[in-house]
């Protein structure tokens, strides 16, 4: 059943990067749903029983993954490519702008062009 809950927290983080953060998070995640299954076995609740309340540790794992990335490289990378696209869009903006007004206004050369 350990197995089982292994594929299950590695589906749930395929799709994220393999940071140190992010593998860290996944590991702790795991350990805390092993020792709630073992927990619950040792209690008397059935395999079923115990997998699904360990399962119950994962209702929440996308929250906690934000939050990793947000002090992480990943958020500030993130930060970094936004900040540098929207620079890149006002700068050609600007760029189109300044072209049209020189060749309408200034030389007087849009209507032949």
């Amino acid at each position: 059943m350990e197995q089982k809950l292994r594929k299950y927290v590695d589906g749930k983080f395929r799709l994220y990067p393999k940071t140190e953060e992010i593998v860290e998070l996944r590991e702790e995640l795991f350990s805390m749903m092993r020792d709630k299954y073992r927990d619950c076995q040792n209690s008397g609740m059935s395999k079923e029983a115990s997998y699904k309340q360990a399962l119950s540790f994962m209702d929440n794992y996308k929250l906690a993954i934000r939050e990793v990335e947000t002090g992480s490289k990943l958020g500030a990378l993130r930060k970094k490519f936004v900040g540098s696209l929207a620079f890149s869009v006002f700068y050609f903006v600007a760029f189109i702008c300044a072209y049209l007004y020189i060749s309408m206004v200034t030389v007087k050369s849009f209507g032949t062009t």
